[in-house]
Order: structure tokens, then C-alpha cells, then sequence
């Protein structure tokens, strides 16, 4: 318990001086303190970060004990030491770079508390002192293959998130750390690959910018190894397809293929590079060069470097049958086969000339045949799967149809004028979604079905002026028209009557009835299928039954003397009468810091 109290001894002699300098010896001995007791060692833990500002002379000691405690066997004290590290470059940002340093190498803690505390440290020494740190943790940590892991995890989950914080006042930033991810890609392997490619993808100098995607989707395939490379290694095979998975989605939104499509030329297609591939590779890497030839980007002098490759490879997978065997009896990768009769169709439908001679045609055959025989055999099996239920094996069925009915589609063996237009599905991708219906027209309706049709359901806004407007004329008939919205029955009259709508201003005052001309010209258009008839009655008819029309709301009079109004109600019968025609719409443990 001494030395705990000689720590606080030393902080208050520290803190209540106006003279901090003068103080130097009740610092060194915090610093002493580092390698007390466990109570000792927790407040010289932030004892020392706390008056470092007030020694610069005394600074390179200082940060020696810290690291001593931040290598200390108990978890309490590292925790703590930790936390307290960035209080060092706030004060002081010459020793950022130290700090970082340390705090880099600390992301293989184990416990996790204490891999949160430092990931939070790393975090504040970087707002602090951005650019520094940023290059110091790439100086740092990719030169040592067991801290890559971990600091590519903090760069991705932790430092990531803050992008639009760190870097939205600062462009030259965002540049720098873009700039130092590509310095190292050519060392690291296809995981470490495609998590640095991912990063530099979400910064927002390449989400929209056409130029600087084109520079980026350079600068990726600028990494892969030109010279000296071995397309038998697995690894550096990944790392190709690590690079086309990034790549591809650029090329898609505009920018050239044409350094995609030269690597593939140059390292992996031609035939003594191919066969040196895995077997287990070969189809992986045939299908990013299909998805690279599928886009417009490369001139023609770069399609045409792929031409004798293409061709060879073809005549490399596709055997021709012996006399006794049929074509059908020829053993093929289909999966493999895909990626090339893809590739042949597109280099066909730009260089018509590229699968010219009787070596082509021959193998073209086979694809047909082979193909041709294979889906039935494979519809049938799959009938079989289906019936017994088979799910695993009735998977395998229709996955292969859908690989060698693609084969079939290519046409091939026609001239490529004679093709029909393919829109590329690969197996290897996502089914397009499917579209949306388009609902069959409405057949304009006859004029016979006009006649029957029922009244159309008309706004009630339109119907009120209609009834405002046809009112009149129905009291000067002395008879109801047809009905029209809501009704109320009034006292001593048979006939419903409309409701009336009260409104306070401006009252409305009552529109005369018009006089109405006992002699209107009714148009055909409005007229019931007998015409005019005579007679009298409230629906204006003869001796007629009612019927339903439909037509334009007029006023019109007819025979009897008698004057009605008409809004699609009722129509001619065979005795007349007039209507309208409508429609119904319804961690932990000793650690030796490198220092």
C-alpha cells in the first residue's frame, strides 16, 4: 500500500503546483511506479497520461512505461493503459505515429474487452492525427503477415463506418488512404485482396465518377502478377478471381474491359498457360473472361488477341467421336463447354470470320448432337427425380438442363447473320427476374353491347350538376327522371324526390325553369331502338315496355306533351321512348511489444 500511496502523493504534489516543471521528480516517480503493486500500477496507468503535456524532457520515459503496462500480465491494468494512450497525442501529436505504432500492434489482443478498448483507442488516434496514423497502420501492419488479418478486420468493421466523418472535408485524405491500399495489393493474397478492393469500391471518390472507376478497375488489374506468373498455383488463380469479382460490376456501369480482357489474353488463355490450371480452376476462370467478353468496352484489335486462344481451347475440350461412336457418346465437361460456346458466339457476332473451317464446323456438330440427346436423357431423369421425390438429385437434373440447354441455344452451327439475337443467361448467374404482366387491352365495345351496356357510375360532383341542371326541367315535366344518388320521399308525393343540399353562403337562389321546347330534335345517339312513340306516363313511353340506354345528358321532349329529363336512366322500349347509353367501371497473457 505504499506505493499506492506514493501515487497519490506525487499526483497532488503535481496538480496543486502553479510550477509544474518544477514537479519533475514526483513524475519520475509515476513513472517508477509502473512496476508496483497492481493498485500502483492502475494509477500510474492514468496518473502518467494525465501530467505527460507538463515533461516534454521526460516524454520518451513516460511512453516507455506505458507500453510496460500495456504488456502487463493483468487485464485490468492493460485495459486501462489503453484507454488512456490517445489522451497522449491530444496533447502532444509528434508521438501520434508511436502511438498508432503500438496500438496497431495491440489488435491481436485476445481477450475481447480489451481488442474493443484498443480498436476504440486506434479509432480517436486517427480522428486526432489522421493522415499519420492512416500511414502508419499500412507501414505497420502489412509487413507482418499474422497482424494483416486483424488490421484488415479494423480497417473494414471499424474504421469503415467513419468514412463519411474522416473524409468528407478532407478529399486528399480519402486519396492518401486509397493510395496506400493500392501500394500493397500486389502483396497481399486473393482474401486479403478482396477485402482491400471492397474497401477502396465504397469510398466515395469511385462511387460515381466514371474516370476514376475506369483508373480504379486499371489499378486492380495492374496488381495481378504479370510477370512471372503461375497459372498453376491455386492461390494466384483465387486472387484473378478475387480481382474480376470487384472488376466486372465497374466494367458493367461504363468503364473499358480492355485490361481485363488483355490479362486474360496474355496469362491465361493461351494453351500452354491453360493446361498448367487445375482442372478444378479451369471453369471458375473461363467464366469472368465470358462476362469480360460480353461487354462492349475492348476494340476489336483486343478481341482479336483472343481469337487463336479461343479456338484452340475449343478444339482442346471438344473431341470428335471415333467412327463406331455417336456424337452423344463423346465425354464432355458441359460446365466447361458453357463458358467456350459462350465465348464462341460472342467472338462470332464480332469477328463473323473467327470460327471459320471444317475443324470448327466438326466440333460445332458435336456441341449440337451432344447436347440435342443429353437434355432428353436428363428431362427424363428429372421426371424420375420428381416422382420419387428426390430433391438433391432433381436439383442436379435441372441445374445441368439449364448448362447444356445454353450450349443448344448458341446455334452455332448457323451463320452468324442467321443467329438469332441471344441475351446471355449463364448458370453461373442469378436468373433475370421475371417480368411483370401486362394486362390484355379492353376490346372496344360494339354497338350492339353499347346498347345493352348499363349506365355508367358517374363522379358524384358530375351527378349533382347534372341533377342542378336537368331539375328544372323534370318539375316542368311533372314527372321524375331517373334516379340519381340519394333519395327522400316527401309527404303527398309518390315520386322520391333529390335531397337538397343546405348551404348558408351564399344562398342559392332558385334558377327559373326554363321553357322547354315541345318540339327538341332528339339525336339518333340519345334514341331507344323504337323511336319516338306516343302515349303518356311518368317514363315518358308509349304502350312500350322500359328499356336501359345510355347517351349524353340532354333535355328532350317527348311525344304526349309531356317534357322529361333524361340523365342514363330510362331508354326506348318498343313503344319509344329516349335514353343513354353507359358502362358499369366497378485474449490474455504476457505480450512483447515491438518498440
Amino acid at each position: 500500500m505504499d506505493d499506492v500511496q506514493a501515487a497519490y502523493d506525487a499526483y497532488n504534489a503535481i496538480d496543486q503546483a502553479a510550477d509544474k516543471d518544477a514537479q519533475k521528480e514526483a513524475f519520475v516517480s509515476l513513472i517508477g511506479l509502473v512496476h508496483g503493486s497492481s493498485g500502483a500500477k492502475r494509477l500510474a496507468a492514468q496518473f502518467i497520461p494525465k501530467f505527460f503535456k507538463f515533461f516534454p524532457t521526460l516524454s520518451e520515459k513516460a511512453i516507455d512505461a506505458l507500453l510496460d503496462l500495456c504488456e502487463d500480465e493483468e487485464l485490468v491494468v492493460r485495459t486501462i493503459t489503453i484507454q488512456k494512450l490517445p489522451s497522449v497525442v491530444k496533447d502532444n501529436k509528434t508521438h501520434s505515429l508511436k502511438i498508432t505504432d503500438v496500438l496497431t500492434q495491440l489488435l491481436q489482443a485476445e481477450d475481447a474487452e480489451e481488442l474493443n478498448t484498443v480498436r476504440q483507442a486506434l479509432l480517436t488516434v486517427i480522428q486526432l492525427e489522421p493522415k499519420g496514423s492512416i500511414m502508419m497502420i499500412f507501414d505497420s501492419a502489412f509487413k507482418q503477415q499474422d497482424l494483416r488479418e486483424k488490421t484488415l478486420e479494423f480497417l473494414s468493421v471499424d474504421l469503415m463506418p467513419l468514412r463519411g466523418e474522416l473524409f468528407a472535408k478532407n478529399e486528399e485524405l480519402e486519396k492518401l488512404f486509397a493510395l496506400e491500399i493500392k501500394k500493397v495489393l500486389n502483396d497481399v493474397n486473393s482474401s486479403e485482396f478482396s477485402t482491400l478492393a471492397q474497401i477502396l469500391l465504397k469510398l466515395k471518390m469511385y462511387e460515381k465518377d466514371v474516370v476514376m472507376r475506369q483508373e480504379l478497375a486499371d489499378a486492380l488489374v495492374a496488381q495481378l502478377p504479370a510477370e512471372g506468373f503461375d497459372p498453376s498455383d491455386e492461390d494466384t488463380i483465387r486472387k484473378v478471381l478475387a480481382c474480376a469479382k470487384v472488376v466486372i460490376p465497374i466494367l458493367e456501369s461504363g468503364a473499358s474491359s480492355a485490361a481485363l480482357l488483355s490479362f486474360f489474353a496474355n496469362q491465361i488463355l493461351p494453351p500452354d498457360q491453360f493446361k498448367r490450371v487445375t482442372d478444378k480452376q479451369k471453369t471458375a476462370i473461363l467464366r469472368p473472361f465470358v462476362d469480360c467478353l460480353k461487354l462492349t468496352g475492348p476494340k476489336d484489335d483486343v478481341v482479336k488477341a483472343v481469337v487463336p486462344h479461343l479456338r484452340q481451347l475449343l478444339l482442346n475440350n471438344v473431341a470428335l467421336p471415333s467412327d463406331a461412336a455417336a456424337a452423344e457418346d463423346v465425354k464432355l465437361d458441359f460446365s466447361r463447354v458453357e463458358c467456350i460456346a459462350f465465348a464462341c458466339y460472342l467472338m462470332c457476332m464480332r469477328i463473323p470470320e473467327a470460327a471459320d473451317g471444317e475443324d470448327m464446323a466438326s466440333r460445332f456438330r458435336v456441341l449440337y448432337q451432344a447436347s440435342q440427346n443429353n437434355v432428353s436423357k436428363l428431362k427424363l431423369a428429372l421426371s424420375v427425380h420428381k416422382q420419387q421425390k428426390e430433391v438433391e438429385k432433381e436439383k442436379a437434373s435441372e441445374k445441368a438442363i439449364v448448362v447444356i440447354s445454353n450450349i443448344f441455344s448458341c446455334e452455332l452451327l448457323k451463320q452468324p447473320r442467321l443467329r438469332n439475337k441471344l441475351i446471355l443467361h449463364p448458370s453461373w448467374k442469378a436468373p433475370p427476374p421475371s417480368p411483370k404482366p401486362i394486362p390484355a387491352p379492353t376490346p372496344a365495345p360494339s354497338q350492339d353491347t353499347k346498347r345493352r351496356a348499363p349506365d355508367i357510375v358517374q363522379p358524384p360532383v358530375a351527378k349533382k350538376a347534372k341533377q342542378q341542371q336537368l331539375a328544372p326541367a323534370a318539375a316542368v315535366a311533372g314527372s321524375a327522371g331517373p334516379r340519381q344518388g340519394p333519395k327522400k320521399q316527401v309527404p303527398g308525393n309518390n315520386q322520391p324526390q333529390p335531397v337538397t343540399i343546405q348551404r348558408q353562403k351564399p344562398q342559392q337562389q332558385p334558377v327559373p325553369a326554363p321553357k322547354v321546347d315541345q318540339k327538341l330534335y332528339v339525336p339518333p345517339a340519345a334514341r331507344g331502338a323504337g323511336g319516338t312513340g306516343a302515349g303518356v306516363g311518368n317514363s315518358g313511353v308509349g304502350n312500350g315496355n322500359a328499356g336501359m340506354g345510355g347517351g349524353d345528358q340532354r333535355i328532350v321532349s317527348i311525344a304526349g306533351g309531356a317534357a322529361r329529363a333524361v340523365v342514363g336512366g330510362t331508354g326506348g322500349g318498343n313503344g319509344g321512348g329516349s335514353g343513354r347509353r353507359g358502362g358499369n367501371i366497378g485474449r490474455v497473457g504476457k505480450r512483447k511489444l515491438r518498440r
